[in-house]
């Protein structure tokens, strides 16, 4: 018996498509379909092309923009950073090739320690990291094996964080646009200039004020929704949890996972509220209109649903200033309204 073979497919950042194999019946249209991608991908290479010559420009004269508040920088990073060039670029942003502990050697070293409490832990949580991507997909295959790599040395470099879940999905993250010691020392970065520690810590305390944020924005910004949202008892850990977490990399869609990390790799954790806060205002209306049990369901299916483009221009519209957010940081840390904890 002739074993079939069909061809695998993956879109543009390695991922496999949901159905890799269709009807006879559809396949007119989807030749069809197949023109008309090509099409928009020859246009969407020569806009990147373009945007590409821009980038390398400022590459080479990084300090006059990565030293001070620059515009043109950051209308370009939140237009999207070029893909091939992002492994650069997000290195630059976090000034992960100047963490003062990174010398030679460091992570071979911690690679090659063989008592590592956490390395049962790591291998079982592997699987669930971007499983479609083809880096990942094969169980023992390179990919895998780069990303216990990763999160093993780290366990073993910051003892106060050890190893947590979704920590997975940052390293695989940085995995597809690096190689392992640049994606290593961008995860020490995280943790130390991003303030990502307190969301892998034991008591997660960074969670806890992302979500009394969330929910004092949400009050502000949208108060017929915040009012929705305590009539059916729906709390910010109920559905954001994995999004500040991840940083929005757990179950959304590629496109806009990338360009959340650009801006947020590039200004800071602002865009984290933002696009929270554009999420609600996308679905606003919609929620107002269900009970719980749909509204959970709901926010389940948003993340495969969001167009990238669309995200962050609502993102983007959203009223924000870092004076605001550090507002409400100072209430969180010395008196916080009972009724925003009681949603947190």
């Amino acid at each position: 018996m002739e074993d079939k073979k069909t061809d695998t497919k993956v879109d543009r950042y390695g991922f496999l498509p949901e159905n890799q194999e269709k009807g006879c019946d559809n396949e007119i249209t989807e030749i069809e379909e197949e023109k008309n991608d090509v099409k928009k991908e020859l246009a969407r290479i020569r806009k990147e092309n373009a945007r590409m010559e821009k980038w390398k420009a400022m590459i080479s004269d990084w300090s006059s923009y990565a030293n001070k508040t620059s515009a043109k920088l950051k209308r370009r990073t939140r237009k999207g950073v070029p893909d091939p060039l992002r492994g650069t670029i997000w290195q630059m942003f976090a000034n992960s090739k100047d963490i003062p502990e990174r010398k030679p050697g460091v992570y071979e070293q911690l690679m090659a320690q063989t008592d590592a409490p956490f390395e049962a832990e790591i291998t079982r949580d592997i699987a669930r990291t971007f499983p479609k991507h083809v880096l990942f997909k094969e169980k023992y295959g390179l990919g895998q094996k780069s990303l216990l790599n990763v999160l093993k040395a780290f366990s073993l470099y910051d003892h106060d964080i050890g190893y947590c879940q979704g920590m997975g999905f940052i390293a695989g993250l940085m995995l597809t646009y690096m190689g392992e010691d640049d994606a290593f020392w961008m995860l020490a970065s995280l943790m130390k200039n991003y303030k990502m520690a307190g969301y892998f810590k034991v008591e997660m305390p960074e969670l806890g004020k992302s979500f009394y944020k969330h929910v004092t924005l949400l009050k502000q910004l949208y108060p017929k929704l915040h009012e929705h949202f305590v009539k059916h008892n729906i709390l910010a850990s109920m559905y954001a949890s994995q999004w500040y977490i991840t940083v929005f990399s757990l179950n959304f869609r590629f496109d806009a996972v990338v360009r959340i990390w650009d801006v947020f790799l590039a200004e800071g954790d602002k865009i984290l509220f933002r696009v929270s806060m554009a999420i609600l205002k996308l679905y606003h209306d919609e929620f107002l209109t269900m009970s719980f049990d749909k509204i959970m369901k709901k926010f389940k299916a948003i993340p495969s649903e969001l167009d990238a483009e669309r995200l962050l221009q609502v993102a983007f519209s959203v009223k924000l200033t870092r004076k605001r957010l550090a507002e409400i940081d100072k209430e969180y840390d010395e008196n916080r309204d009972s009724e925003i904890m009681a949603l947190c």
